[in-house]
């Protein structure tokens, strides 16, 4: 190659590499230029999801973590939140899972309860983690879990799962009615 394109190709090369290194400081500057406490959730949660207490919201999870394939190492539930640790396999190639939901008393999630969740996942030797925030997140907490190695669902999202994976549950919540009688406007017609 010629001198004058070895020396273009360097410029570009430190070029990208100078916006690359700008990209983390623009982005905190974003991050810190935008109101930490805002919730951000696109759909509210259904009204039957943000009524259960955090006992119920555990035992929810359980259910659809076992009917999509994993089988439950722990379970608990302390103050607004359900925990579930599961497996994907009971042998020592077994992937854990840490799934920690929030109930919508807890409001919405902020990056400090992201946070503790890693840290946690991390004690229990967890490759996955979820959390699930059934009031949705703030808008620090969001940029927090793009940076997290965590799946974020809103009661929106769990409520899809659900749907998806435990249609009984629909049906628990809505039986199907028996179409009215005919006799119920008039009754039954007696001859006197």
């Amino acid at each position: 190659m010629t001198l004058p394109i070895v020396l273009a190709l360097f410029a570009v090369a430190v070029l990208l590499l100078a916006l690359m290194a700008a990209r983390p400081r623009l982005r905190r500057a974003q991050m810190a230029a935008e109101p930490p406490a805002r919730p951000v959730a696109p759909e509210p949660a259904p009204t039957w999801l943000t009524e259960l207490t955090p006992g119920e919201l555990a035992e929810l999870c359980l259910r659809l973590l076992s009917r999509m394939g994993y089988a439950m190492l722990a379970q608990t539930v302390e103050g607004d939140r359900a925990e579930v640790t599961a497996t994907d396999d009971l042998s020592a190639n077994g992937h854990r899972i840490l799934l920690r939901a929030f109930a919508h008393v807890a409001g919405p999630l902020t990056r400090e309860r992201l946070h503790e969740a890693i840290e946690h996942a991390r004690n229990e030797g967890a490759s996955r983690v979820i959390v699930v925030g059934v009031a949705g997140w703030t808008l620090d907490a969001e940029h927090a879990a793009q940076e997290l190695p965590l799946e974020l669902l809103d009661g929106a999202d769990l409520a899809a799962l659900t749907a998806q994976h435990l249609p009984e549950l629909e049906q628990e919540r809505h039986p199907t009615v028996p179409p009215p009688s005919p006799f119920a406007e008039h009754g039954p017609h007696v001859d006197a």
